[in-house]
């Protein structure tokens, strides 16, 4: 019989401008949780600075302090002890990526989600945001392959 393995999901906390309240929550239950696999789902952080969106003045934080509190929030995720920790991009993370394509594409290849929240030094396995996954594919066949991968790994 096999082992059941437990997996978080964390959907859009929009780091920094997350209910820190409810992260904090979150936290709590997941070490209690105790997961194999985190799942983040997207959205995880906000890139307000370089949204083409107009801009609040009650957000005011440059783009290096968004991308600082990530990575704290990124290295919290990695403290929690999962074997596996995905990140899957969303929109908001595409929202660099829109920004450097129309106001800066000479740095194109240079500057990258994977990059700047240090996704592979933190453990971090990264899909493409979800528009970039075509529309039969889905999270749940992905993850079904990252527990298989990690489940065969073992024996």
């Amino acid at each position: 019989m096999s082992k059941l393995e437990k997996i978080l999901f964390i959907p859009d906390c929009h780091h920094p401008y997350v209910d820190l309240n409810a992260w904090n929550l979150m936290l709590k239950a997941a070490k209690q949780f105790k997961p194999h696999h985190t799942v983040i789902m997207g959205d995880f952080a906000d890139f307000y600075g370089v949204s083409s969106h107009s801009k609040s003045p009650d957000r005011s934080l440059k783009l290096k302090e968004e991308v600082e509190s990530t990575k704290t929030a990124l290295d919290q995720i990695k403290s929690l002890g999962a074997k596996n920790n995905v990140f899957i991009a969303g929109n908001h993370e595409d929202r660099l990526l829109r920004y450097l394509q129309d106001r800066a594409p000479e740095l194109f290849d240079f500057i990258s989600i994977p990059k700047i929240l240090e996704l592979k030094e933190k453990g971090l396995s990264m899909f493409l945001t979800s528009r970039h996954i075509r529309s039969e594919n889905s999270i749940l066949p992905m993850m079904l392959v990252i527990v298989e991968e990690s489940h065969t790994k073992k024996h």
